[in-house]
């Protein structure tokens, strides 16, 4: 049986390049994007997932201005806690430099990478020890 960490109350938004110059280095960044959003998962977060949702393009026809007003309004409502961004070209990605200001002016921590998360994560827990005393405990899938 898989186990997975107790979920706390840590809405992520995962930030990272989707598109490149190749379908094949398009899918490896999607492919590195999921496996973020599935780590964050297991460590008990609550991430949106960008980088499910941009099938959508192909399924429903959506276009990249349509995510880049979607994932904005996540961010733009303040209902998410922290952005982590997937390293591998996030330098290169318009979308993704738009969301780290975008999150930056709204006072939303941004963070470079797992590990970096992982530090913010352990350093909110000191700051502000009742609120995460009292986060849910309840392991994802209800066990």
């Amino acid at each position: 049986m898989l186990q997975v960490a107790p979920l706390v109350p840590l809405r992520i938004y995962v930030a990272g390049k989707i598109v490149d110059t190749t379908i094949e280095k398009t899918l490896a960044n999607i492919q590195r994007g999921k496996a973020l959003t599935e780590q964050l998962l297991m460590l008990g977060c609550a991430p949106f997932p960008t980088f499910y949702t941009s099938e959508w393009e192909r399924t429903v026809g959506f276009q990249r201005t349509d995510f880049y007003r979607v994932d904005n309004a996540w961010i733009k409502r303040g209902i998410i806690d922290c952005v982590v961004v997937v390293l591998e070209g996030f330098e290169t990605s318009e979308g993704v430099s738009g969301e780290i200001a975008l999150a930056t002016s709204e006072g939303i921590p941004v963070c470079y990478g797992i590990e970096d998360f992982k530090y913010w994560r352990t350093w909110r827990a000191a700051q502000m020890p009742d609120e995460c005393a009292n986060a849910r405990q309840t392991p994802i899938g209800g066990m």
